[in-house]
């Protein structure tokens, strides 16, 4: 016979005390080496695992190191800009683009469609020519639609199609290679070490909590565990950057055991059942010994109730009985 034993463990992880900073203060690329997290042990039938709970900061900024660039070509000659990391609201970006403008020399206003959100770029001196979209990480959040091209500039002026978008990253990714679980990702459309999403949902400078409520984890691919490597990205796969602001997370990993049943497992119980009959075989042998009892050799044969036979008589006895003894007849 065959029964389970669940075992959970849990492994609580601070980005502080990462082995390895991959990206440095961005503290979203980091590996943790333990002797031993998970054994490849005979008696195990499998693995579960996945974050329990995190407390992530919102440290990181809507315009970032990963969308903050902009390729544009003016008077024939290519030039770009490169927005200073932050979050901004419309008037704070549109000044901050229209400085790094005049980093270059070149004079172009920004203006915003309140009922629309949709902003347009005047130069007002010399021939804008286009905005580019090679090199330009900061297309999307502008208003442009990625795989489309250079947009063309229309009388020194340029609107995107699309509204501005300053929201900055909407989910975070947690990926992990020691507790994947095939999982599968839209972006890369194949699987992935990606072990749980977690939506942002505070204000900048916030914090996200996040817990496992429901309990349930996926059954893990690896059978060895030592080392734990967590990445933290955003919905576009880009490293998120915590700015040097720690995170922290507890992983939990539940490991399920077969224990075999056999008479091994009963020997203690028939060692004592043996101790019992030890002290019965004395008694039962004192029964065996003693002869059995004989009712003719036991018993006085007076005392025996036993029946005599009756004589047998026959019609000719009676008649000379009769005949000898004639005073019955009178």
């Amino acid at each position: 016979m065959t029964d389970i034993l669940k075992e959970r463990r849990l492994i609580n992880l601070n980005s502080e005390d990462a082995t390895f900073k991959n990206n440095t203060t961005f503290l979203s690329n980091c590996i943790f080496s333990f002797p031993t997290i998970l054994k490849d042990e005979q008696d195990i039938v499998y693995v579960e695992g996945g974050i329990l709970n995190a407390q992530i900061p919102v440290s990181f900024y809507a315009v970032n190191f990963s969308n903050h660039v902009l390729y544009y070509s003016l008077n024939s000659s290519i030039f770009s800009i490169t927005v200073p990391v932050g979050n901004y609201n419309f008037n704070t970006f549109a000044t901050a683009l229209e400085t790094q403008f005049l980093t270059n020399g070149h004079t172009i206003v920004i203006t915003i469609n309140q009922s629309k959100g949709i902003i347009t770029f005047t130069n007002s001196i010399g021939t804008l020519d286009y905005f580019q979209e090679t090199g330009s990480t900061i297309w999307r959040v502008l208003g442009f639609e990625t795989g489309t091209g250079n947009f063309n500039a229309t009388s020194n002026v340029i609107t995107p199609p699309f509204l501005l978008n300053l929201l900055g990253p909407k989910k975070l990714k947690i990926f992990c290679e020691a507790f994947s679980v095939n999982s599968n990702d839209s972006k890369n459309y194949g699987t992935s070490s990606l072990i749980d999403t977690i939506s942002i949902d505070v204000q900048s400078y916030g914090q996200l909590n996040y817990s496992n409520i429901t309990g349930e984890y996926g059954r893990l691919r690896k059978k060895i565990i030592t080392d734990i490597d967590i990445s933290i990205q955003d919905e576009n796969n880009n490293f998120i950057n915590f700015n040097n602001t720690d995170w922290s997370i507890t992983l939990a990993i539940i490991i399920y055991r077969k224990i075999n049943i056999s008479n091994n497992d009963l020997q203690p119980l028939l060692s004592g059942l043996g101790e019992i009959k030890d002290l019965l075989v004395p008694k039962e042998e004192e029964v065996m010994e003693k002869p059995s009892v004989s009712l003719e050799e036991e018993v006085p044969l007076e005392e025996q109730n036993i029946e005599e036979p009756l004589p047998q008589l026959n019609t000719e006895d009676l008649d000379l009985l009769l005949y000898e003894n004639p005073n019955f007849l009178s």
